[in-house]
């Protein structure tokens, strides 16, 4: 994994020069001032709170340049040039470059970074509420997920809490449901005992799995194609999406449509340099946000079936799941729920569940 690299902001002050005073018996006393202008320097983290200001940023997630979350952010970033007259800049980096999942959200949470475009999941651990985003079995259409966060009633909520963490979520992307992949056959509930499935860092997802029977590994996203490889973990649950752009489908023998878990890529902002946009700025970086996230629907829509072809033409056989494999989803997901209120509340829960139609 490359080193972080973090951008500060730094504030030059002019330096003023006094004039000096010669006096003299025969002569005028004379005087001369010399002003340095003030001279001010934005970088990533910096948001200068002036209109017509110009702004640098990073913009970082751990995924790569073939996925959703990229290709939300990287037209984020267009439309915020495009609509400021190139005021905005930010400068996206893919693929870990700065950091893991975790450290990205904290270091956009102090501000380092100004933007994340990555998985809710990963900030959960240090936003409780969003352990929303980690409710098994809730949606059975993508509508229905959509319905839930394009909600007014719970964008409320669910910024509210990120706002407490100093994030300001600005909308999302998504990239469907997410899939069990396997080294190796599942005819049965049964094969899932000991079956070690590469997780996130996140107790939801690892109390879900542990719950089926398998045995859920902890997993950086960058390690994950290595460690399917050398057999360290022996599947993983992820959408078509990332089974192409991280060409796990070379490293996999089986994906089964078990659908447990839809998954966004969530935008968001460091909140501080949020509110301190003046509001004409802020509603640039809220429009290009609004367009970039529709514009990554409007990509994964037309191209799950695609993926899904394209994997099976690498040899992988994508198959529904077994029935056990599949009631138990059921009944992990429901006895799960109690525990996934305690940690965002019963308003939020139930403001999301309804939203969907649920």
């Amino acid at each position: 994994m490359k080193k972080i690299r973090r951008f500060v902001s730094m504030l030059l002050c002019g330096m003023m020069v006094v004039s000096m005073v010669a006096c003299g018996s025969n002569s005028n006393s004379e005087s001369k001032e010399t002003t340095a202008a003030a001279q001010t320097e934005t970088e990533s983290a910096s948001a200068v709170s002036q209109e017509g200001a110009s702004y640098d940023w990073i913009l970082a997630l751990s995924v790569d340049e073939d996925s959703i979350p990229y290709a939300t952010a990287n037209k984020f970033s267009e439309l915020l040039a495009e609509k400021s007259g190139g005021r905005m800049v930010a400068h996206v980096y893919p693929n870990g470059q700065m950091g893991g999942d975790t450290e990205i959200v904290e270091s956009v949470q102090s501000g380092a970074y100004a933007f994340m475009c990555n998985m809710p999941s990963s900030s959960s651990a240090i936003v409780p509420e969003g352990a929303i985003f980690d409710l098994h079995g809730c949606f059975t259409t993508v509508d229905q997920a959509r319905t839930a966060v394009d909600s007014e009633e719970f964008m409320t909520l669910i910024n509210k809490a990120y706002n407490q963490y100093n994030f300001n979520i600005l909308g999302f992307s998504d990239l469907g449901f997410r899939m069990l992949t396997s080294s190796r056959e599942i005819n049965s509930l049964a094969d899932l005992k000991g079956f070690k499935v590469r997780v996130m860092e996140n107790p939801h997802q690892i109390a879900f799995w542990n719950a089926l029977g398998a045995s859920a590994t902890p997993l950086a996203w960058g390690e994950t194609y290595l460690g399917l490889q050398q057999h360290t973990v022996d599947g993983c649950e992820q959408p078509y999406d990332f089974i192409v752009s991280a060409r796990l489908y070379e490293v996999q023998s089986y994906v089964y449509r078990t659908n447990h878990l839809f998954q966004y890529a969530l935008l968001a902002m460091n909140n501080d340099q949020y509110r301190a946009l003046p509001d004409a700025d802020r509603e640039i970086v809220d429009e290009a946000a609004a367009e970039a996230c529709q514009y990554g629907r409007d990509l994964i829509d037309g191209r799950i079936e695609e993926r899904a072809a394209f994997i099976e033409s690498q040899g992988v056989t994508i198959t529904d799941a077994p029935d056990d494999v599949m009631e138990m989803i059921g009944q992990v997901s429901d006895n799960y729920a109690d525990e996934i209120i305690s940690y965002c509340g019963e308003e939020l829960y139930n403001t999301f569940v309804k939203s969907a139609g649920n």
